[in-house]
């Protein structure tokens, strides 16, 4: 359940710039946001009408809709964000606003709605018209500011600060547990070396008892001979 519950968050901040669970606790801001996606929607609509003469019509409308999601009308991105981009929406929804009106007014050409030569007082009206209602559309959606003491913007920035402080403790614990695991690891090495150098030195121990008793017992060899031998010479050699 909870995989699933992430999934939807993840799939939410990525499509729809916003967290759906906290969203759905603000009526206010929910309302709101229904209006932009709406909006987004709408200028959607409009490019992939300006652009239905076209084999590939429906990879436009996709292009407009990521460029709205991800940027333009991304809730999150403002909450959080430090910096509004309010300068480079501005721009990003100016460009889109006259690449539209161009994309709908060349349409009309082509069907015939609007003439080459001559452009009539009714033609340049519903161009004004088109111009004005493209302008708003396009910047409608669009997402320069958000109030910090709305209700989302409370809860969101307290979803992602509590994250980051559980990710902060989590870490610090994986430290924590890290540098606990290499203190025992010394102790271990520690323990291991005096070990070790207590069975070398008691091999080395032995091994000399082991040498001294090979040279006494070669020794009692050697005057045992003599006696064999040579007792007489061996009892002066004594005296």
């Amino acid at each position: 359940m909870n995989r699933i519950k992430e999934f939807i968050r993840l799939f939410g901040s990525i499509f729809c710039g916003v967290d759906l669970f906290i969203l759905n606790l603000c009526n206010e801001d929910k309302v709101d946001f229904i209006k932009k996606e709406l909006g987004v929607f709408f200028v959607v609509a409009i490019t992939i009408y300006a652009k239905s003469l076209t084999n590939y019509w429906f990879l436009w409308g996709v292009a407009v809709l990521f460029i709205y999601k991800l940027f333009l009308s991304n809730l999150n991105i403002v909450v959080r964000g430090k910096k509004s981009y309010v300068f480079i929406k501005f721009l990003l929804a100016f460009v889109l606003s006259g690449l539209l009106i161009y994309l709908i007014l060349d349409f009309w050409v082509h069907v015939g709605i609007l003439g080459l030569s001559y452009i009539s007082i009714t033609e340049g009206i519903l161009i004004s018209i088109v111009v004005i209602l493209v302008f708003f559309a396009c910047f409608y959606p669009v997402r320069f500011s958000v109030n910090e003491n709305s209700l989302y913007a409370k809860l969101y920035n307290q979803y992602v600060e509590s994250n980051q402080l559980q990710a902060e403790i989590k870490v610090k614990k994986q430290i924590n547990e890290l540098e606990q695991n290499a203190r025992i690891q010394e102790k271990i090495n520690v323990a291991v070396e005096k070990e070790y150098i207590k069975r070398l030195s008691n091999e080395i121990v032995e091994t000399r008892m082991r040498i001294a008793k090979l040279a006494l017992e070669k020794w009692e060899k050697e005057q045992k001979q003599k006696i064999e031998t040579d007792i007489e010479n061996y009892i002066h050699t004594l005296d």
